[in-house]
Order: C-alpha cells, then sequence, then structure tokens
C-alpha cells in the first residue's frame, strides 16, 4: 500500500515570502507523526496545502496516492481534517452538530461517537453558543473521528486547552489510531502531551524539514550534557554534535546529538580531564529547544557580522 501523505520538493511562496521551501516528507501508513517547529515555520501551511486549501507553488504534494490539487469528493470521506480555531456550524448543540456532519460520511459511525464523547467528557446536549474553548475543539473533534477516517490531518488541536481537556484530546486520538491503525499527522506546540502519541517527528525551520526521523532514533542519539568544573572558554573543545552550548550553575551545559553511550563519555572525559560529566536523556521539548535556540544565536550572529 503507498504511503498516504507524500510531499516532493514541495514549495509555496506568498509573494517575496517563502511558507514551504523544498519540503520532502513521507508519513508512512498507520504513523503518527508530529509536525514541531516555532511560529511561521511553515506548519499550517503545509497541512493546508495536503488538503488543497492552499496550492502549491512548486513541487507536489500527494494524499491517498492523488495529488493535493486534484482531490475528489470521495478522499474527504476518507480524510479528517482539524484546524486551529475550528470553525464550527451554526447548530445548538453537540448532538446537533454530529447530526449535522453525519449524512456527509458512509462510514459514519454513532456508537463511536458516543464512546468518544464519553473519553473526551462531553455531554451531546451541551450548548455551543456558550460552550468553552475546549468543550468546541472537543466537539470538533468528536465530529473528525466518528467516521473512521483513514487519515487525520490536525493543526494545533490542543491549543488554548487546560491540562486536563490535553489529555483527553490525546486518549480520543490514543483510541482512534491503537484501533484502526489511523495515520495522523499532527502539528502541535504541546510536546510533553505530544510526545506520548509519536512514533516520528519532523521539525520545520523557515519553511524546510531541519529533520524528519523516528522518535526513538532521536532518542536514542540526543542527550543533554553537563560538565561541571569548565567554562564556556572551554567549549570550543566540544563535539561537533554540541547544541545550545550555554553556561550552567556549575559549569557548560549542551545537547549532543549523535551521543554513543560507549565512546561518548571516554571523548569527553579525555577533552576535559577532571571534568564531572552528567548525561541525561532529554524530552521532545528539550531537543526542540535546544535546536531552536541554537538556530536563532546562528541568526543573530549573522546578523551582527
Amino acid at each position: 500500500m503507498a504511503d498516504p501523505i507524500v510531499t516532493h520538493a514541495l514549495g509555496r511562496s506568498f509573494g517575496k515570502v517563502v511558507a514551504l521551501d523544498d519540503v520532502t516528507l513521507t508519513v508512512p501508513q498507520g504513523e503518527v507523526v508530529g509536525l514541531i517547529g516555532a511560529n511561521g515555520a511553515g506548519k499550517s501551511t503545509l497541512l493546508k496545502v495536503l488538503v488543497n486549501l492552499q496550492q502549491p507553488s512548486r513541487g507536489r504534494a500527494e494524499l491517498l496516492g492523488q495529488d493535493s490539487r486534484l482531490l475528489e469528493a470521495s478522499i474527504f470521506e476518507r480524510v479528517g481534517y482539524m484546524a486551529e480555531g475550528q470553525h464550527l456550524p451554526a447548530v445548538r448543540t453537540v448532538g446537533d452538530l454530529l447530526a449535522y456532519c453525519k449524512p456527509f460520511y458512509r462510514r459514519w459511525d454513532d456508537a463511536l461517537a458516543e464512546r468518544l464523547l464519553e473519553t473526551l467528557d462531553l455531554g451531546a446536549t451541551t450548548g455551543l453558543a456558550r460552550a468553552s474553548r475546549g468543550e468546541r475543539m472537543k466537539a470538533a473533534l468528536v465530529a473528525t473521528l466518528a467516521f473512521h477516517p483513514e487519515v487525520l490531518i490536525l493543526d494545533e488541536p490542543l491549543e488554548g486547552l487546560d491540562p486536563l481537556t490535553r489529555e483527553q484530546v490525546v486518549d480520543g486520538l490514543l483510541e482512534l489510531v491503537s484501533a484502526e491503525g489511523t495515520t495522523l499527522l499532527i502539528a502541535s506546540h504541546d510536546l510533553d502531551v505530544l510526545e506520548r502519541l509519536l512514533d516520528r517527528v519532523a521539525m520545520l525551520h523557515h519553511g524546510g524539514v531541519l529533520f524528519h526521523e523516528r522518535l526513538d532514533d532521536l532518542q536514542a542519539r540526543y542527550r543533554v550534557v553537563e560538565l561541571g568544573g569548565i567554562s564556556l572558554a572551554d567549549a570550543s573543545r566540544l563535539p561537533a554534535d554540541a547544541l545550545d552550548v550555554r553556561a550552567s550553575g556549575t559549569g557548560v551545559q549542551c545537547m549532543l546529538t549523535d551521543f554513543d553511550d560507549e565512546a561518548t563519555p571516554a571523548t569527553l572525559q579525555a577533552a576535559f580531564p577532571g571534568a564531572a560529566v552528567h548525561v541525561t536523556r532529554p524530552a521532545l521539548r528539550d531537543a526542540f529547544v535546544a535546536h531552536a535556540r541554537t538556530l536563532r544565536s546562528a541568526v543573530r550572529t549573522r546578523g551582527a557580522a
């Protein structure tokens, strides 16, 4: 079976502003891929191109084997898309929303909708006019999941939600993904919550793909390293893969992106004799922040040159 989401040297420009630049990305069948990056990195633009809300300026995108510019109506019966700040039809209650959406999908499942409402602690009689942002987002999510989509494309579905609601939304996604093998591409800043879902992670920077790999592989290579008893003047002896090098309380801290459990500690001890070396595994958020700080520092350095 072909990969459900594929982009080939995808580009999208708005006048002189380049939103996407040579994005080549594959989301394998049944996997969950997280799209991360700073605001303006191109995440929302990429998702909109995939569902033909925007058209590429260069290259192409494919969704379930079809060119994104030529998607047939049948494709949208198989794809769930939810955008940040999702607008809902002008209906009174959550139940009315589900009744409104049901006729558009031949695979609509009332029983699944009921289970999702229970998982998300949302009542069918909840009024939408005065509903909280969290309630409206949960209602949109139920409507997006209740027809058994083969592919889910979600843009910041957790934005602005309280911690309990975020956990409930992730529980709803986990239920669908684990039960049905749904393919999920999700853009989110809530990396601590998102990490529970992901098989792969892709980071965008200035419209391009900085890295795209399995989360397990990334976590196997990345380490936060603290070197006690040294100063930033000694940092030039750090390995070439060091990111986000900065002073810590007792010395220097950095992120190493190609850490080898056997070789790297010996290399560090040889480079910094007598230094106290402390190594920890980073969370996804730590890895993102290290890349983001390094990139921002590089931009400032170029600007000052």
